[in-house]
Order: structure tokens, then sequence, then C-alpha cells
């Protein structure tokens, strides 16, 4: 076997994972112009590729390589434009069409350059919250122990942080490698289905590098769409379905309680404008100040306010709850019209159990309110 067989054997199943990628989210209604693609594309057009211009990521799936948009490719994949991208830095970008907002074919990107960019990217406000798929083996050594808390990153790796990740499809009717990354295809093959649960059997064949042929049979139960399916019910049901290197997460695990398409896209946003997804940016970023301005208004001191912006705890002070959480739903935001409101309801909750005075939280909630014009966003 030649040399440059097993390099496209390899990265096969890797490119195929990118461009896949871009249709999950191209597919749940994420406008292309959102999405920033980073792939080396030698696959497609490669002399040992025997479909010409395509790539597959399942035996009876579509070509994944059709509409595919790609923004760095070749020598400008490297760790400097990824960090870069993620930054938002776009005079650093070498190569590519300069658009900013885990592999490289070369060089390696550190565990100190991914926690540093991720740490930069939450001090300047690049995001509200981040979820991060990394499919590479040893993937959680990039942020096994590393990774904190309180800058709203979420994490899922493909393996363990001592484990190398695996392929599937290997046994298919194409002729080809194995056609991907056996992580990335279940999440991905998660994410493309839409309609109620199922139970199906999956039959896979995964190769190990040294190509020893498992098969394995799995009978599994399919989750919701993910306008339903939350997380950290997408990350079970993945972990299930990898058998040979064990799924992990890491970060703020107060985000896996939230919906995939939160980040992924819903398909009943497909038809929605640019300027309907602006209005819906905004009116999110609104509704987080709303909170944000209420704490800073009754809480003194960083560390108590952070304490009472981020944690969660059970409803004790039953009245003033009620109270509050009527008021700010009549004051403020109507959260039957914009739920992204209920995300933060515990913030409310939190102020109940520090003061225990349901008046002097509603007086600051008409000043804020008013001051903010919140209930028109």
């Amino acid at each position: 076997m030649s040399s440059s067989f097993l390099l496209y054997f390899e990265l096969q199943k890797l490119q195929a994972d990118v461009a896949h990628a871009y249709h999950v989210l191209l597919d749940h209604g994420v406008a292309a112009k959102n999405i920033i693609v980073m792939m080396y594309d030698d696959i497609a057009t490669n002399e040992e590729n025997p479909y010409k211009g395509k790539l597959f990521n399942s035996p009876n799936g579509p070509d994944v390589y059709a509409g595919l948009k790609i923004d760095y490719k070749g020598d400008s994949v490297m760790p400097e434009n990824f960090q870069a991208v993620l930054r938002g830095d776009r005079d650093a970008v070498k190569g590519g069409n300069g658009r900013v907002i885990q592999r490289f074919p070369f060089l390696q990107l550190t565990v100190k350059q991914l926690h540093d960019t991720l740490k930069d990217m939450h001090k300047n406000h690049k995001y509200s919250q981040l979820v991060f798929y990394l499919g590479a083996c040893e993937g959680g050594s990039m942020f096994r122990g590393i990774l904190e808390d309180d800058i709203d990153v979420y994490a899922v790796t493909s393996a363990d942080y001592d484990e190398l990740g695996f392929a599937t499809y290997c046994d298919n009717d194409l002729d080809l490698p194995c056609l991907g990354a056996e992580f990335s295809v279940n999440w991905m093959e998660d994410s493309d289905r839409v309609w109620l649960s199922f139970i199906f059997l999956k039959i896979r064949c995964i190769s190990r590098k040294s190509k020893l042929m498992m098969c394995k049979c799995k009978t599994s139960v399919l989750q919701q769409d993910i306008t339903l399916e939350t997380l950290g019910e997408q990350f079970e049901l993945v972990k299930g379905l990898t058998v040979l290197s064990h799924v992990r997460r890491y970060g703020n695990m107060s985000i896996g309680d939230e919906p995939v398409g939160w980040f992924q896209g819903f398909r009943n946003d497909m038809l929605r404008t640019d300027k309907s997804s602006n209005k819906l940016s905004e009116s999110r970023r609104q509704i987080e100040e709303v909170f944000t301005n209420l704490v800073h208004k009754l809480v003194f001191g960083q560390n108590m306010r952070r304490q009472v912006l981020e944690e969660k705890s059970n409803v004790i002070i039953l009245d003033c709850h009620d109270d509050v959480v009527r008021a700010f739903d009549s004051i403020c935001i109507d959260v039957n019209k914009y739920d992204y409101a209920l995300k933060y309801m515990y913030v409310l909750n939190n102020l109940c159990t520090k003061f225990n005075d349901s008046a002097k939280i509603i007086e600051a909630m008409r000043t804020i309110c008013s001051e903010t014009r919140a209930h028109s966003i």
C-alpha cells in the first residue's frame, strides 16, 4: 500500500467530517456567512479518490463536498490562523479569505495556545457561550484539568486524554476507506435527525491503527430533534454509540442543559433572513443585559455579583420567588414571547435567597426595565 494512499485513507474521514459539519449547520438554518471552514482540501480531487470532486461521510449519504465553502485551505490551515479566527483578529490572519470570528497538516496546536485563545475570547466578549467539539486522538488532554467552568465553554472530546480515536463506516459499498471518525459521525448523524425518536440497529466496522477491523451491533434509542434535545442528552447518546473510546466533556456543565439547536440552529429558522437573525441576537443581548443590570443595582462586590449571576440553587423562599417572577414577566419581559429569558430566571431566585425582600427587588426591576426599555425588545 503506497504512502500516498495511506495518507488519503487517514484524511478522507477527517475532511468528510468537516464537510458534513458544514451541512449540519447550514441545514439547521445557520447562514453560510456565519460559518467559517478550515480544511486542507486535498482529498476530493485526490488521484486516489474514485469519486472525483466528491466526499462521503456515510455509505448511503449525500456528497458532503457539494456546496461546501472553504475559507482556509492548504497552507493557510495553521494553528496561528485558527487562533486568529477565534479571536476575530483579521490582521493576524495569513492566507485564506481573511474571515474571522484540530487538525493542522504539519503544525501542532498546543494546550496553552487553545486555552489562552479561549480565555482571550471570553475576556473580550467574543461569545456568550461556546460549544467545542474536538475529534482527535487523546482529545481530552486539551481540556482535562485545564478548562475552567467560569468562561462559559462546554467542550466535548472524542477520546480521553490517553486514548486513540477511531474510524467508522470502514466496510462500505463505495470501495472507499473509512468514511468518517466514529465520534464525529455519531454527533452529526444525531443532529441531522429532526423527527421523533425511533429505534434502529446500527452496525459499525471500526478500524484501529493496528489494522484490526472490529464490528459492533448496537441498538439505540435516538433522541428528539435538536430543538428539544439538550447537549447533555446528545452527549449521553454519543457516548453510548462511541464504543472504542471514551467520549468526555469539560467546562461549564450547566450549558449541557440547553438545547442543541441553540448552538447548531433550528430547522424552523431556516427561512429566517439575516435581518431577523440580527434582531434575534440583539434581543438576546438585551435580555442578558437586563439581568446583569438588575444584579449590579442590587448587589455590591464583584465576587458577590458573579455568584448571583452564575450559581443555580433550589427555590427555597417561595413567596418572594413567586412575586418577583410574576413582576418580571409584567414589568420587564414577557417570557411567553421571549422564552430566552427563562434561561436566566435562576438569577431572580438568587436575589430572593440573598435579600428575601420582593418589594426591593421589584422596585429595582422598575428602574432597570424603564431605563433599558426591555419591555419593547
